[in-house]
């Protein structure tokens, strides 16, 4: 999984069965099996089908910096009023 792809599914409030899968890289058998073990703890929404990205965090004790990877600024990537500085 790319770092885009992860800060991506980590973006939205809602994780789906597919985003486990790719997350965990399991088959369609083991993420709802994930999931029912995450709503098991804590279920936010009361909707079957999802799981609060923060159920999700909460479930495993993960810190939400592990899974967000943002990219770094560099100065000269910082626009200026001219453009962007070379």
């Amino acid at each position: 999984m790319t770092p885009e792809r992860r800060l991506e599914i980590f973006s939205k409030e809602v994780l789906t069965k597919d985003d486990i899968q790719e997350i965990c890289c399991v088959e369609d058998t083991k993420a709802g099996e994930i999931m029912r073990t995450i709503k098991a703890r804590s279920d936010r929404l009361h909707v079957s089908t999802v799981v609060h990205i923060q159920d999700y965090l909460d479930a495993y004790k993960l810190p939400v910096d592990r899974y967000l990877m943002t990219k770094k600024i560099r100065p000269y990537e910082i626009e200026s009023e001219e453009g962007i500085n070379k």
